[in-house]
């Protein structure tokens, strides 16, 4: 697949082609990470390092940056700025980043690739869902809760319940296995439901 359509194809959110430019672009990007890091002389662990290569694809996904790339000869040059400033603003908010819990979870997934029986983001004994998110305070509640994740389990939870992707797509676009992808889901999805019971319990106390 030539560049121009592979762009074209990742811009209309193609699952598939997501993962060829990963794999075709991964070691240009890494590089550039791996400059800067020595620039800014900070050291980080593989995992890490990792999470900071997969930060920058998810970026250009989640925002479909690609899109606005006019020319495709820059394409290399473009990663590779993009590559440069979002190691830079990593580096800034890693002060501030808190490692995510370790949650177990005994679901499975279904043939859709989607969670058997997941558990609502919204608390029980509440109207549907639509009604709820009418709210312009609890809208606010899920957002901050959704900002507070870590930036992995916040693209999965994003991607699962408001683009409504099964976990194999989820898996492809963030370039993880499945069962990975699986876990950043429920971890989402449990911290989010514990801030939104605080809110529901806050306002029967009311």
């Amino acid at each position: 697949m030539d560049t121009g359509e592979l762009i074209k194809k990742c811009v209309a959110k193609n699952p598939e082609a997501w993962r060829e430019f990963i794999e075709r672009y991964e070691d240009i990007v890494a590089r550039s990470v791996r400059n800067k890091l020595s620039k800014l002389g900070a050291k980080f662990p593989r995992d890490e390092f990792h999470d900071i290569v997969q930060e920058i694809f998810l970026m250009i996904w989640e925002n479909n940056r690609l899109a606005g790339l006019r020319d495709i000869r820059v394409l290399k040059n473009w990663l590779i700025m993009v590559a440069l400033n979002k190691t830079s603003n990593y580096c800034r908010r890693r002060a501030n980043t808190k490692p995510p819990g370790t949650v177990s979870f005994d679901e499975h997934v279904n043939s859709e690739g989607m969670l058997v029986s997941p558990e609502s983001v919204i608390p029980n004994g509440e109207p549907d869902a639509g009604d709820i998110f009418e709210s312009r305070e609890l809208r606010a509640v899920v957002k901050k809760a959704t900002d507070s994740l870590d930036h992995r389990q916040q693209l999965a939870f994003k991607l699962y319940v408001y683009e409504r992707l099964r976990l194999k797509d989820i898996a492809a676009i963030m370039n993880i296995p499945a069962n990975t992808a699986a876990t950043l889901v429920r971890r989402a999805r449990i911290e989010v439901r514990k801030k939104i019971d605080k809110y529901s319990e806050r306002n029967t106390r009311e």
